[in-house]
């Protein structure tokens, strides 16, 4: 995808242009404008920095976390490791200070969520996806401030305590367990 710009050639603007569009995820710019050859030879070459992935998924997102690279993992805003094979959730998940989306469904993390990593390291965390891990009690999150979904769904959880949520929970997806007690 690229962005069009209808408006007039700035060479001083041109690399903010590009970075902006980058930052975006357009692949380039297009603008509306006629230069002639000597113009274009006269702009001075600009090599943008490459932004860093936002989003990790499945073996990608696997190989970050066991072969971290902080920066990158610090900028993650979407990380997926659904049915990785994970027994635990390694310490390296706790770079990920931008993490808005976690997926850690499908294994087997024997029945629980380290909620204080959760809550003390994953602070832009919105969106929790914990289904089919074996979860057997629900971890306090209520100090997670800025969770608003949370689904647990296919789990053993037999009980739902309001008061281990955040305020700031909007959906709460709990199919598929045997809950007696809310």
């Amino acid at each position: 995808m690229f962005w069009d710009l209808n408006v007039a050639w700035d060479a001083k603007r041109a690399g903010a242009f590009a970075d902006l569009a980058l930052r975006f995820g357009f692949a380039g710019i297009a603008y509306n404008v006629t230069v002639s050859g000597q113009q274009v030879h006269q702009l001075p070459e600009h090599h943008p920095a490459m932004a860093e992935p936002r989003e990790a998924v499945g073996e990608a997102a696997l190989k970050l976390l066991k072969e971290p690279q902080v920066k990158v993992l610090s900028q993650l805003q979407v990380l997926k490791i659904f049915n990785a094979g994970l027994n635990q959730l390694p310490e390296t998940l706790w770079n990920c200070k931008e993490l808005r989306q976690l997926d850690i469904g499908a294994n087997p993390l024997a029945g629980a969520l380290p909620a204080a990593g959760l809550a003390a390291h994953l602070t832009s965390l919105e969106i929790l996806f914990a289904a089919k891990i074996g979860l057997k009690e629900l971890p306090n999150l209520a100090d997670c401030p800025k969770l608003r979904m949370l689904g647990v769904k296919d789990n053993q959880l037999s009980s739902l305590d309001g008061s281990l949520l955040p305020d700031t929970l909007e959906w709460l997806i709990a199919a598929s367990n045997q809950i007696r007690a809310i």
